[in-house]
């Protein structure tokens, strides 16, 4: 069974956000996230009203976690493409 979503989700997911964003190194990065911020947590609020599209959302963040687990560069900007694409398409089906 699916199960939609609640506060302590939307701050996990806020959490692995601002993890990669530290992890990446990219001072400037992390300051243009820091002065936006309220945006982007209202996109992935919106996003994410559906069940099937918190899973899926869900499933693209453990491949961009597997993807750093293996180090791998290519695999991890692809998934974090991927991500950015179905999050923008999660928010304008549900706009």
């Amino acid at each position: 069974m699916l199960v939609v979503p609640g506060v302590e989700d939307f701050r996990l997911k806020h959490q692995i956000h601002t993890t990669l964003l530290q992890l990446s190194g990219n001072a400037t990065l992390k300051g243009s996230h820091q002065s936006i911020q309220s945006r982007p947590m209202r996109i992935r609020f919106i996003g994410n009203q559906v069940p099937h599209d918190w899973t899926e959302a869900h499933a693209e963040h453990n491949e961009m976690i597997l993807a750093l687990e293996a180090r791998d560069g290519d695999r991890l900007a692809l998934a974090v493409m991927r991500h950015m694409a179905m999050t923008f398409e999660r928010v304008r089906r549900t706009l």
